[in-house]
């Protein structure tokens, strides 16, 4: 067995063990500070790495939403463009329709008169007005002013345009057809129409007594 050692020196070691037990707990929190420090100094950095990182993402996120926003304005600024060409050309493409169908109406329009000046220069004048005498009648009708000769002729206008003879000589012939009698008879009245007839009467009191017949002359 061990001898008993005095009572100092026993205190003494107590208080060195105690002292020992002390710093190592001191030791230990001094570790345990130092291990927090560094966790917070990762997280701080892990933090800030993350932020970077967040920041970088957002910086390259707007950088494309704006390559996009040009490139889809340049897009859109060529579809206009384009647009606004077709426009241009379907409007120049009309205005020459426009100008052809003008053109070509004018000409359609022109050649008419063209051809009716043509047709004008070629076409002869009117024929003037021509008679033909168609018959010359007479009637004998007793009056009380004794016997009375009604002579009836015929004229038709077979010309192009109205018109009239200018007199009629009248005979009155015997059997052996010689002139007893003659006189003049002027055409009045209204002017005959193309193609139509017109009837000149005239009468005779008391003719010759060896009338028999009449002789017309129209003098056109």
């Amino acid at each position: 067995m061990m001898a008993s050692l005095p009572a100092d020196q026993e205190i003494d070691q107590a208080i060195e063990r105690l002292q020992k037990k002390m710093q190592a707990v001191s030791d230990n929190l001094d570790q345990g500070r130092n291990y927090k420090k560094s966790s917070q100094k990762k997280v701080k950095s892990k933090s800030r790495h993350g932020k970077n990182k967040s920041s970088l993402k957002r910086l390259v996120k707007y950088l494309f939403i704006f390559i996009l926003l040009g490139a889809t304005s340049f897009v859109v600024a060529q579809i206009a463009k384009g647009y606004l060409k077709s426009l241009e050309n379907i409007d120049n493409t009309k205005t020459a329709e426009t100008k052809q169908s003008g053109l070509s109406n004018e000409a359609h329009s022109q050649q008419p008169i063209a051809d009716i000046s043509q047709a004008t220069d070629k076409a002869p004048p009117p024929a003037p007005a021509k008679f033909s005498m168609q018959a010359a009648n007479y009637n004998i009708v007793e009056s009380e002013l004794g016997p009375v000769l009604d002579i009836a002729i015929t004229v038709a206008n077979i010309g192009e345009e109205a018109g009239r003879p200018k007199l009629f000589e009248i005979e009155l012939v015997d059997d052996a057809n010689k002139q007893l009698m003659k006189w003049p008879m002027a055409a009045s009245g209204a002017s005959i129409s193309p193609q139509q007839e017109m009837v000149y009467k005239t009468r005779l009191i008391e003719p010759p007594a060896d009338f028999k017949n009449i002789r017309v002359t129209m003098k056109k």
